[in-house]
């Protein structure tokens, strides 16, 4: 985990594979980029706006980041491309990772997984992240896994869950996944197979910081097929979504649609008595 530019945690970990380290290895990158402030380097700030605003970490703090009225859409509006400039920025370090690994003859034998533990809202009235909402922008994240051999990439449309992620890669190195392990292996999907659909949960509970007390305050998404929900469990406010006809996110059906509406209300409800079940057993 680093806080530093990418580039300088990837040739760290390349002066790691130069000294011949034991083998088989693993290695996670946690890299801060492109978290605000966004602040991309040179060449990349202003190749997608421009403008010379909002390109000091002054001038980003007086923007209207979070909660941002109306008439402040475009100053959001500029600072979501330098926000794209930062991808972009990290997109090129990251290639360059790769480059490396394969100059090293390192991606015969090696499983690379590229994911986000979340996005960055611009619309809504709100920008960046860390507030109470769910809406896509924030949970709607890069999913990628590139496995030794692979020549074609193939894109799989199917909701999966960040807790699916580390039972996969112990299927991908042939390790069972302990017995109190949440989610469930997606390497069927790498083999050309079907897994079912079920609900996809996300979650923000920057308010319940204590792991000893059961989850009172926050948000909670469930996305099942079309539909999307959200809740806020300290405003008890709804929003339903039909994202095939409503990717924006902008008509709330909750009230339209109530038998819908209450059936995804069910599934949080569940989920979160489970969840606060195993806090209070300890687990």
């Amino acid at each position: 985990e680093t806080t530093v530019p990418p580039e300088k945690a990837f040739n760290r970990f390349l002066d790691v594979l130069d000294n011949k380290p034991p083998e088989p290895f693993f290695a996670w990158f946690q890299v801060l980029p492109p978290h605000d402030p966004y602040l991309p380097p040179k060449p990349y700030m202003g190749m997608f706006d421009p403008s010379f605003e909002m390109r000091s970490l002054k001038s980003q703090r007086r923007a209207p980041l979070h909660e941002f009225k109306a008439d402040e859409q475009p100053k959001a509006d500029i600072i979501r491309a330098r926000y794209d400039e930062f991808i972009r920025y990290c997109d090129k370090q990251f290639e360059d990772l790769i480059t490396q690994l394969k100059k090293r003859d390192k991606l015969k034998n090696t499983v690379i997984i590229f994911s986000s533990d979340h996005g960055e809202s611009f619309e809504h009235n709100f920008a960046g992240h860390g507030g109470p909402h769910l809406y896509e922008q924030l949970t709607h994240v890069p999913f990628i896994i590139k496995e030794p051999g692979q020549k074609e990439g193939q894109l799989i449309n199917l909701m999966v869950e960040q807790i699916d992620i580390p039972y996969t890669i112990l299927d991908l190195i042939g390790v069972s996944a302990p017995s109190w392990m949440e989610g469930r292996s997606l390497v069927p999907l790498l083999r050309g197979k079907k897994i079912p659909s079920r609900p996809v949960f996300s979650m923000n509970f920057q308010k319940n910081r204590s792991l000893s007390h059961p989850i009172t305050r926050g948000t909670i998404a469930v996305h099942d097929g079309d539909y999307k929900l959200i809740h806020y469990l300290e405003k008890e406010e709804t929003l339903l979504f039909n994202l095939k006809e409503d990717p924006d996110e902008l008509n709330n059906l909750f009230d339209r649609e109530p038998e819908t509406g209450q059936r995804f209300l069910k599934l949080i409800q569940d989920n979160l008595k489970k969840a606060n079940e195993k806090i209070r057993m300890g687990e």
